[in-house]
C-alpha cells in the first residue's frame, strides 16, 4: 500500500496501526517533518530538496538544491530494505502535491501497481519522477 501526503497529514500521522516506513521529503531551509511516535513505523528516510526543475541546464539556480541521482538512488535503497516487512509506504514532501507524488509513482510503477490512484489532484514532479525512473534503470533494482 502506498500513500502520498503533505507535511501536515504526515506531521498528524497513520490513521490505521500498520507497519510502515515514510520517505520524508522537505525543503532544505525546513526542519525536518515531526513525525509523531508510531511504534508500527519501522524507518524514516529524510531528504531534502527543493521542488525545482532543471531550467536550461544541469545547475540548479542559486540557493536552491535539485534532487540528485544519490537521492534517487537513497529512495530505491530504502524501499527494497523495507519492502518485505512493511504494509504501507508513505511518500510526504511539503504540499503532498509534486515531490512525493513523483516518488509515489515510480515506486508503485516499480511494484507494478497503476500509480493513477495515487495521483489524482496531483502534479507529479518530471525531474523527480525522471531521476527515480533513471536510477531503476541503472540498476537500483532491489535483487
Amino acid at each position: 500500500m502506498l500513500h502520498v501526503a503533505s507535511r501536515w497529514e504526515a506531521e498528524r500521522g497513520m490513521s490505521r496501526p500498520i507497519r510502515h516506513v515514510v520517505i520524508s521529503v522537505t525543503d532544505p531551509d525546513l526542519p525536518p517533518a515531526a513525525l509523531p511516535r508510531d511504534p508500527n513505523r519501522l524507518d524514516v528516510l529524510e531528504l531534502k530538496f527543493h521542488d525545482i526543475e532543471p531550467f536550461g541546464g544541469d545547475e540548479a539556480p542559486l540557493g536552491f538544491r535539485r534532487m540528485t541521482p544519490a537521492d534517487a538512488d537513497a529512495v530505491w535503497a530504502f524501499v527494497w530494505r523495507h519492502l518485505p516487512s512493511v504494509e504501507a509506504i508513505v511518500a510526504h514532501c511539503e504540499q503532498g502535491v509534486s515531490r512525493s507524488a513523483a516518488i509515489g509513482a515510480a515506486v508503485a510503477e516499480a511494484l507494478g501497481h497503476d500509480p493513477t490512484p495515487l495521483l489524482r489532484g496531483r502534479s507529479p514532479n518530471p525531474y523527480v519522477y525522471r531521476l527515480l525512473r533513471e536510477s531503476l534503470a541503472r540498476g537500483a533494482s532491489g535483487e
